[in-house]
């Protein structure tokens, strides 16, 4: 392992690479039924999975990469989890009050399972930010009034590791919110819907509205619509920015659509790193409506705590199952990326970190697992600073690379860790 660090370079800045890439155009999309869009073949195919019969404002792809979680908002108001591969259902929480509207949810560092919900106290209706851990369900922290709801959609902030909250109440705050349940404002106005996304090279933020797509840039204060380069119908319901590795930056948007048959779902792509941005979509998903999107197993990097100031860091690659990989960490952040020679680039700031990482050079306290992935595409490495006591909020990032015969194949979008 002693030049692993130099292979790197040499695979990234020299070697012959694979050609730029997105996810692949495989989607599991939400409403009143969780359907997967699958247009990776000549013919675009629309597959129900689970026909839910309420209202999916909500999903997400468990730290397994093999199951999907949703919030259903409708009858059967609650939290549920889609087996991908048996198609089960399993139900968390049903018909409670304390999760009587939930609107987005995702999982943090821990593998907590964190929900904006609409909650009845008493006979008043109230927003509040949940975490789901160990079969229990706790309050974070309220909204501040009950005219303020929290329904504009949620992520994790990859800088701070604090939820990212949008709020569709005038004058549309973006809310940054902490595990003590600290509330700031990042910025605010544009038109939210029920979507947000973080363009991870950037560090930016973009709203979905009806018919239009707004920007804060990081560092900003006020939301900015994005111009468009072509005209025609565009929607931005559900909406998620596309791997980060890729050369060209891009969101993701599904439209509603009608369930009547007289109004068809598209899949919108908007190129964020042009100016105009430039839109093109996708075939039809048919007359289903689609207020929420995922990627099909394509949650490639996340982690997973084992322990106190012990993390697993869980690799899935279904695609290139025995192909070799690196991890790396970095104390600095996820900017500025290395560039590679085919445009794509790996988003994590190389420092001293990344190279003892590398080199594995950490002792005890980083193990970088078998170097390889299993027959499915998996691997897990491991984070334990246990023995270092408390670290004061400290925050690394890790990022993984698939390679196999002197080519790199995908690059996994980074994630953080906050260390107590």
């Amino acid at each position: 392992m002693k030049n692993v660090l130099l292979s790197l370079v040499l695979l990234g800045l020299l070697g012959g690479l694979a050609a730029a890439q997105y996810h692949d155009a495989k989607y599991v999309t939400g409403y009143t039924a969780i359907n997967l869009f699958d247009g990776t073949g000549t013919t675009n195919k629309i597959t129900t999975l689970y026909d839910n019969g309420g209202t999916c404002y909500g999903m997400t792809m468990d730290p397994d990469n093999k199951s999907l979680w949703f919030c259903d908002s409708g009858t059967g108001s609650g939290l549920y989890m889609l087996d991908l591969n048996t198609l089960s259902i399993t139900t968390f929480i049903s018909n409670t009050l304390s999760l009587y509207y939930p609107r987005d949810l995702v999982f943090n560092q821990d593998g907590d399972l964190v929900l904006a919900s609409q909650m009845r106290v008493g006979t008043a209706t109230l927003y509040g930010l949940l975490k789901y851990s160990g079969g229990s369900l706790t309050t974070i922290v309220m909204a501040p009034t009950t005219a303020t709801n929290w329904y504009g959609g949620m992520e994790i902030d990859i800088d701070s590791g604090n939820y990212v909250v949008q709020s569709r109440t005038s004058p549309y705050p973006l809310l940054a919110i902490d595990d003590a349940g600290t509330i700031t404002t990042i910025g605010t106005g544009g038109n939210p819907r029920y979507s947000i996304t973080q363009d991870i090279p950037t560090g930016d933020w973009y709203q979905g509205s009806f018919t239009s797509l707004y920007h804060l840039k990081k560092g900003a204060s006020t939301f900015t619509t994005v111009t468009l380069s072509s005209s025609g119908s565009k929607y931005y319901y559900a909406l998620a920015t596309d791997r980060a590795s890729a050369a060209t930056s891009r969101t993701i948007a599904t439209y509603g659509g009608s369930t009547t048959g007289t109004s068809p779902a598209y899949v919108f792509y908007t190129d964020i790193s042009a100016s105009p941005s430039v839109v093109t979509s996708i075939s039809a998903l048919g007359y289903l409506r689609s207020y929420e999107m995922d990627f099909f197993r394509g949650k490639n990097l996340c982690t997973t705590k084992t322990g106190p100031g012990k993390w697993n860091i869980n690799l899935s690659f279904p695609n290139e199952a025995n192909q070799g990989y690196l991890v790396a960490l970095s104390l600095t952040g996820v900017r500025p990326a290395v560039k590679l020679n085919d445009g794509r680039k790996i988003n994590l700031a190389f420092d001293v970190l990344t190279v003892l990482s590398l080199n594995n050079n950490l002792g005890s306290l980083f193990n970088s697992g078998p170097l390889a992935l299993d027959a499915n595409g998996e691997a897990t490495a491991s984070i334990d600073v246990s023995s270092l006591g408390s670290l004061g909020g400290v925050r690394v990032w890790a990022e993984a690379v698939v390679f196999s015969k002197g080519v790199f194949g995908t690059i996994a979008d980074p994630v953080g860790i906050t260390m107590p």
